[in-house]
């Protein structure tokens, strides 16, 4: 039972993270999007669009933390996490006139999301393997 206590705290940290994490962002990007804006090149309609789509994400992630952390709810959020990552690349690659600083804001935030992906998707695997108390 222990084992299996662990597991949900390890998946709750990594889930509570993620999502204090995407709502500070989405606050940034909703509340600053004019000022990065002008220091990215990203078009400040784009940059608050974003902001109301990682509030709710990060408000799921929160959820999903707080509730006993199922499978498939951290499979959805890696999902979620995946198409953002590809939303960002697609971001360097559509012609913006993106300033270095932009260049680094997409990668970096896409960095961050990687990590956390990475790490939600451990506590994916660690949640399908069977504990050693059912297995005795």
């Amino acid at each position: 039972m222990k084992n299996e206590n662990n597991k949900a705290s390890s998946a709750r940290l990594v889930l509570y993270s993620d999502g204090i994490v995407g709502l500070t962002f989405g606050m940034i990007l909703l509340l600053a999007g004019s000022l990065l804006g002008a220091l990215t090149g990203l078009p400040e309609g784009i940059l608050k669009y974003a902001g109301l789509i990682v509030l709710p994400v990060g408000l799921f992630m929160l959820f999903a933390g707080f509730v006993a952390p199922r499978i498939s709810l951290i499979a959805l959020i890696v999902l979620v996490n995946a198409a953002w990552i590809a939303g960002s690349g697609l971001l360097l690659l559509v012609g913006l006139p993106l300033t270095a600083f932009g260049y680094f804001f997409v990668i970096s935030q896409a960095l961050v999301v990687v990590f956390f992906t990475v790490l939600e998707w451990r506590e994916v695997q660690k949640l399908k393997r069977p504990s050693l108390a059912r297995a005795h």
